[in-house]
């Protein structure tokens, strides 16, 4: 069970960021497109449904992907949608199969190298909306506590670069700065266990290093400020 599936049962109450996120892409979004209903539209990485609720909502045929069943496992029964639990970097679909993708928050954990295949899966004058954490983000953690490992997000220019190499024209984009406050470390590290990203700081051959800072933060007990660089993105193929 990965750490997706454990958190489940908790993600939309410990997902702050990812449900603001995911309002701002939705608002976004919504502002430039009229949705069509009975369109076809996928959410790559749906989680427990934050857009893959909206887009049902709207009228659309929705495919939810993501490789958590558990997260599934908490969308409604609709006849117009469709659940999938695979990996986003190996399914494969046909080419043109979607009036639109949606992803909030699940990209940074691939590569810009995906967006090509993404871009393959629209039909003409489909769209891409997208949202996830870029470069910069977490850096007050990492001065904080310099001798842990953290995730490396990409630059958002990298996957601008992805995404009109994919032939994907930008119509709009915008960039936020999140700003989360915890009481320490420690409860921050169960919120991002309870929101499935354990992975963000590594910790893998560090339990020492997690130990003497857990210990460090104890006789600082400072709040920590967390900083999230988000980029968010509509583009039409």
């Amino acid at each position: 069970m990965n750490t997706f599936e454990r958190a489940a049962n908790h993600y939309a109450q410990a997902a702050i960021l990812q449900r603001q996120a995911a309002d701002a892409l939705w608002q976004l979004g919504t502002t430039t497109t009229k949705l069509t209903p009975g369109t076809s539209w996928l959410d790559l990485g749906c989680g427990t449904g934050w857009l893959t609720n909206s887009l049902l909502a709207t009228n659309l045929q929705v495919t939810a992907l993501d490789q958590a069943p558990t997260m599934l496992a908490h969308l409604p029964q609709h006849a117009a949608l469709t659940r999938l639990c695979t990996d986003m970097t190996q399914v494969q679909f046909p080419p043109r199969s979607f009036t639109g993708i949606v992803s909030n928050f699940a990209l940074h954990w691939t590569t810009p190298s995906l967006i090509e295949a993404v871009a393959d899966w629209l039909m003409p004058r489909g769209q891409l909306w997208l949202s996830l954490p870029v470069a910069g983000s977490l850096n007050a953690f990492q001065t904080r506590y310099p001798q842990l490992p953290c995730w490396k997000f990409i630059d958002w220019r990298e996957w601008q670069t992805a995404i009109t190499q994919a032939g994907l024209q930008i119509q709009m984009e915008q960039r936020h700065i999140y700003q989360l406050v915890q009481p320490n470390l420690r409860v921050w590290l169960q919120q991002l266990r309870q929101a499935g990203g354990a992975g963000v700081v590594t910790q893998a051959g560090s339990v020492g290093k997690l130990k003497r800072a857990l210990d460090e933060d104890q006789r600082n007990p400072q709040p920590l400020a967390l900083d999230y660089h988000v980029w968010q993105v509509i583009a039409v193929r």
